[in-house]
């Protein structure tokens, strides 16, 4: 049965994104990520794309231009200083089967700016996580066990930035690209 023109059926579906708010690397902080998710997936699942390591602050999901708009509104009138993020501590997650890194102790900041976005993206109709807020960078994906490595020293990044990210599926897998970028300053 093949829809009228004019009838609900027949009406282009707006294109949603999916999209999240992001802590996005520095070129130094990305080779070193990258170098750690080689060593953690050897023969152990298959390391993240360098050009796809990040930190999710705020996951949005699929949203329109309309809902879009409003989150890049709210952001703007966030205020958080830059901070150091010292990812220090490797784990695994067996249920997703996925190789973590994370920092031992989340800095005041980001505790501060993930609780901001949150409250902020309310009004653009985001439901905020139920879960506790547990950032980490992930390494490797479908792992099949803990990597067994230790981490001689901590990745330190200087993040100075939040992301609006889209998640783009392609052939090749999936791809992240940055939509808007937000620099970090204190309140005037």
């Amino acid at each position: 049965m093949s829809s009228q023109p004019g009838s609900p059926d027949s009406t282009p579906r707006e294109r949603r994104q999916r999209l999240f708010f992001a802590l996005w690397p520095d070129d130094a902080v990305r080779a070193r990520l990258e170098e750690l998710a080689m060593q953690a997936a050897g023969g152990n699942g298959r390391a993240v794309a360098a050009q796809n390591q990040h930190i999710t602050v705020v996951y949005i999901g699929p949203a329109a231009a309309e809902m879009r708009d409003c989150l890049c509104a709210q952001v703007d009138a966030i205020r958080c200083p830059p901070f150091e993020l010292r990812l220090d501590q490797l784990g695994y997650w067996s249920r997703p089967r996925v190789v973590w890194l994370a920092s031992s102790e989340t800095p005041a900041a980001l505790a501060i700016l993930y609780r901001d976005l949150s409250e902020r993206l309310r009004s653009c109709g985001y439901q905020p996580e139920t879960r506790p807020f547990r950032p980490h960078a992930t390494l490797v994906r479908k792992a099949r066990r803990k990597p067994g490595m230790t981490m001689s020293e901590p990745v330190v990044w200087a993040v100075d930035r939040l992301c609006l990210v889209e998640s783009l599926t392609e052939p090749a897998g999936v791809r992240y690209e940055v939509q808007r970028s937000w620099p970090l300053r204190s309140a005037p």
